[in-house]
């Protein structure tokens, strides 16, 4: 909080140790964040990216020995008492250069935010699936029966549309290049892409094979989209990404239904492969757009994803589609909204996540604690506007004013009640944006009739500034003071000529005296 991590000498003098102390700007107290796995990466860190901390002299940061372990902890055993905090904290110190060690790696994550540890393994462990879990092909599949071939690539194609490479079928991921957008999170990364090959022997049925190929655009999609799923689903992403995953995997848990009724009529000899050809024709289009939208909005929060949604539905002109990203909007808006909500009507900010396009600078502070007026009012509370979602720019003026009146109310009545209003239940997206364009415009009327209220009305419910005013006027400006009587007395020869033949620059000069 008061203090920088620094590179500072040890007790022998001969090598450096990380410490904490105040040297702001010291190049003992800068630090390089370096890919642990690519050294020569660039581009925006990720929550998930391993990273080395590499100080002035190259050498890394690492976990070293346990806390109890090192000095003036063993004196505290000693005296039969350790402090919790060492019994399992550890030491930091300069581990060398080597990135694979895993005491050197380190990840960033946003403060205050609950974060996701990553208990699968990773995409380089999964490269090669473990011996006796992966399939072989049993035979030649050319001399078989076309019936058994039939089967035999229907049940790799079904477990291909739920992402599981099959015998003859291969998923492959296709690395993706990072991306700088604005809006995005730190380290956003284009959505990664994944192809299907058919590893099919010769001799086998031409059409199937051809059926299949055809089918592989939808196993693509689905392997995108449930990837988009899983990574965007973080906690780091927000609240917004964490509503629009949840309705994703909802439409995933209708395909996988879709999917098992088909394995079962495979199973009673009920399916074929143009059969299923024809079963997933409405799927395709369903995942072809959910692919588009997650690669819209992937690695960005908040309206960015409201934005990238909307764009998608703005450019397909088939109504089912938009009626899908309606929907999906619907859903991922809702916390959004609920921000919105709250700050409209109650003035206060909840955005853990900073995805909100209304901002709060801690730093502003107002008349009470040193700060002044002017600048907490115009400062203290800031409108992101690259931010902004679209279907919200024409009320964004009226949102921020909305909530900073009845921050000012709260804060100078905090036992103040405002009655609910009606018009909140209504408060959701829809793509006729007049149904919330009213309602932002009642809630703004609302809180800004509240503050003038409490402005105007006497005490002890309000504020009093017509009284105020008064009294102001009354001893510090010229309510009650005696200048006119002054002026009359020393300016009776102007006064009594011609208005005018009298000399104005006298005059005046006559009234300042008498002020």
């Amino acid at each position: 909080k008061y203090a920088y991590l620094s590179l500072g000498p040890t007790a022998e003098g001969s090598t450096v140790e990380p410490t904490v102390e105040r040297l702001e700007g010291a190049d003992l107290s800068r630090w390089t964040l370096v890919s642990a796995d690519d050294s020569g990466a660039t581009g925006l860190v990720q929550s998930s990216t391993p990273l080395l901390i590499r100080g002035k002299y190259n050498d890394c940061l690492g976990v070293g020995k346990s806390l109890l372990s090192a000095g003036g902890g063993a004196e505290g055993a000693a005296a039969g008492f350790v402090s919790p905090s060492r019994l399992s904290g550890w030491r930091i110190c300069c581990r060398g250069r080597d990135g694979k060690q895993p005491d050197s790696r380190f990840r960033l994550v946003k403060a205050g935010v609950p974060f996701g540890l990553e208990l699968g393994p990773g995409p380089a462990e999964l490269k090669a699936a473990p011996p006796g879990l992966r399939a072989e092909p049993g035979g030649d599949l050319g001399a078989w029966p076309l019936r058994e071939q039939e089967f035999a690539l229907l049940e790799d194609a079904l477990f291909c549309l739920l992402g599981v490479d099959g015998v003859y079928l291969r998923k492959v991921v296709v690395a993706a290049p990072q991306a700088a957008g604005r809006g995005a999170v730190a380290g956003a990364a284009l959505l990664p892409e994944f192809r299907f090959e058919v590893e099919a022997p010769e001799g086998a049925d031409g059409s199937a094979l051809q059926f299949l190929k055809q089918m592989l655009p939808l196993c693509e999609h689905h392997a995108a989209v449930q990837n988009f799923a899983a990574v965007q689903g973080k906690y780091e992403f927000g609240t917004v990404n964490h509503a629009l995953c949840a309705a994703i995997r909802d439409l995933l848990k209708e395909f996988s239904v879709k999917v098992g009724q088909l394995e079962s009529a495979l199973r009673v000899g009920n399916l074929s492969i143009s059969k299923l050809w024809y079963h997933i024709q409405p799927s395709m289009d369903t995942f072809a757009l959910l692919h588009r939208v997650a690669s819209h909005v992937f690695g960005v929060v908040g309206g960015s994803v409201l934005n990238g949604i909307e764009d998608v539905m703005s450019r397909s002109s088939l109504t089912t589609a938009q009626d899908l990203c309606e929907h999906l909007l619907q859903q991922a808006s809702r916390p959004y909204f609920e921000m919105v909500s709250k700050w409209i009507y109650e003035g206060r900010l909840e955005d853990p996540y900073g995805e909100f396009f209304i901002s709060e600078s801690a730093r502003v502070r107002d008349e009470r604690f040193g700060g002044p007026a002017a600048d907490f009012w115009q400062k203290h509370f800031a409108l992101e506007e690259r931010v902004v979602p679209q279907f919200m720019v024409t009320s964004r003026e009226k949102i921020l004013h909305a909530g900073k009146y009845l921050h000012v109310f709260f804060s100078a009545a905090p036992n103040a009640v405002l009655p609910e209003p009606s018009e909140r239940a209504l408060f959701r997206y829809s793509r006729r944006r007049r149904d919330y364009v009213e309602a932002i415009g009642a809630a703004y009327r609302r809180a800004s009739a509240a503050l003038l209220d409490l402005f105007m009305k006497p005490g002890p419910g309000g504020l009093d500034l017509p009284g105020r005013l008064r009294s102001m006027r009354s001893f510090f400006f010229l309510g009650k003071a005696d200048w006119f009587g002054q002026l009359m007395d020393t300016a009776t020869a102007e006064l009594e000529q011609p208005a005018a033949d009298v000399p104005l620059a006298r005059l005046e000069g006559l009234l300042d005296l008498a002020i």
